[in-house]
């Protein structure tokens, strides 16, 4: 089977695309430019790839990001353009839930050591209507500050075969810290992609279904594939559930006693974890050829190196329809009504997909935030109430230090204006039809908190992010 070449080598970015804009109209900063090291990177450094990736490691370093900064672009979390009309009103919250931790050393045995920023014995719920970007930068009391690092592949070239300016090794220890120490941002496309002709034979794969396996019709792999949402960086570092393994070196045929022979002397085939897009996932560097001894090395794939993530969405792109992805037809064709709806079926995936992760994978997973905003939405909301139930079930018992949901209790669903109580958090009656717990007061429905809550390692915190409004969920001009 023949295979694209890795996702990995192509030119990647750390900011998302309004970050991006935003950049490009204020101008570079001085500390984003590319670091300049006074010497030729092509050839090998008279140092240990350690301690050269320390010295790289520095330039690449950025001023640390609050993550409202960061999640929900649209919303302006953090930098509100009205942040005092905003407190007065209460129009945003900011609820945080810092979850108990339980005394040590109460059973038998030796006392276990405390796990880094744990909170008091019993759990505490604050509420902010009003964020400082000032008290940020300060590292105030409601601040939440995620390192941001630049992505190495992007300055220096390479990806997961190597081919950068700077020798395997320290490429791949610098990557290997890149995807453990900065804030990875993933998102959508801003835009879908546009097919061409709906009425095309080759808009499906073929065999789709049963006439077009007796016709002989489709291409393959049909254009619709590239429905996809979720933006090209997003499918090669999240681990989806559409991932897919293939093997690689297999050949099959005349050649199969070859292979067998190979995989006697250690050069066996591997797995190769691909996206939706038929990329393999990003992975390290490769290491030096010295150490791949014996056959084709097995890949580290960096979805289970990264520590923090920020997940977007593009709300706009809950308006999109199957019409909108293409020229249609003066008269509808029964072909056209066919490839119509197997579109929407793919855009009804896609507007869950950038969500359903394999968290599993994500094995250093340590701080998260999701952008829920599809579930609360006025109007053509995305995400129903059992998709944000698997949400969280999937996340049980990831042990993370701080999740941060904005939008789950927003619009319709606010939470009202008066701050929250810890009776709020900690009631609730379980429901064994929902598989859900449900909250005691009266109008509320499912309790967040305690849903959420399981995902939350002791003395961790849970952050709630909502608005009244709709402020932000279209593009200016839209309707």
């Amino acid at each position: 089977m023949a295979m694209l070449s890795p996702r990995s080598s192509l030119p990647q970015s750390v900011a998302t695309g309004t970050q991006q804009q935003r950049l490009s109209e204020e101008g570079a900063r001085p500390e984003e430019t590319q670091p300049t090291l006074g010497f030729p990177l092509e050839f090998p450094l008279p140092l240990p790839a350690n301690i050269a990736a320390d010295i790289l490691a520095r330039s690449l370093r950025r001023a640390p990001r609050c993550a409202l900064d960061l999640l929900c672009p649209e919303w302006s979390l953090c930098r509100r353009p009205n942040r005092a009309l905003e407190a007065v009103l209460r129009t945003t919250r900011v609820d945080t839930y810092t979850l108990p931790c339980p005394e040590f050393g109460s059973g038998p045995g030796p006392a276990p050591a405390p796990e880094t920023g744990t909170g008091p014995e019993t759990g505490q719920i604050e509420t902010a209507f009003d964020h400082d970007p000032a008290k940020c930068e300060g590292r105030g009391r409601y601040c939440i500050l995620l390192e941001v690092v630049q992505d190495p592949r992007e300055v220096f070239g390479g990806g997961g075969g190597g081919g950068g300016s700077l020798p395997r090794d320290l490429q791949r220890e610098l990557v290997r810290r890149w995807a453990g120490g900065s804030v990875v941002v993933v998102s959508q496309r801003r835009e879908p992609p546009v097919l061409g002709p709906l009425w095309a034979r080759d808009l499906r794969r073929k065999g789709d279904d049963e006439e077009e396996k007796e016709e002989g019709g489709g291409g393959g792999g049909g254009k619709a594939e590239r429905i996809i949402l979720r933006e090209e960086r997003a499918v090669g570092l999240v681990p989806y559930e559409d991932d897919f393994v293939i093997e690689v070196g297999g050949r099959g045929g005349e050649e199969e006693e070859e292979e067998e022979e190979e995989q006697e002397k250690g050069r066996a085939a591997r797995e190769m974890v691909c996206g939706v897009d038929w990329y393999e996932k990003d992975a390290l560097p490769a290491a030096s050829a010295g150490d791949a001894e014996g056959g084709t090395p097995t890949p580290v794939y960096l979805f289970g190196k990264i520590r923090h993530l920020v997940v977007n969405c593009v709300p706009a792109l809950a308006r999109v329809e199957a019409e909108d992805l293409g020229m249609m037809p003066a008269t509808r064709c029964a072909q056209t009504r066919r490839n119509l709806e197997y579109l929407e079926e793919r855009l009804e995936y896609e507007r869950r997909a950038h969500l359903r992760v394999r968290w599993d994978a994500m094995e250093r997973l340590e701080t998260l935030c999701l952008d829920l905003r599809g579930f609360s939405m006025p109007e053509h909301g995305y995400l129903d109430v059992e998709d944000v139930l698997q949400l969280a079930r999937s996340l049980r018992g990831k042990r993370l230090k701080l999740l941060v949901i904005a939008g789950l209790r927003s619009f319709r669903s606010y939470h009202g204006f008066d701050p929250e109580k810890m009776a709020d958090v900690e009631e609730g009656t379980w429901n064994p039809r929902l598989g859900a717990w449900v909250s005691k007061k009266k109008g509320v429905g499912i309790n967040w908190w305690k849903m959420f809550e399981g995902a939350v390692r002791p003395g961790g915190r849970l952050v709630f992010v909502d608005k009244s409004n709709a402020d932000g969920l279209l593009p200016p001009g839209a309707e």
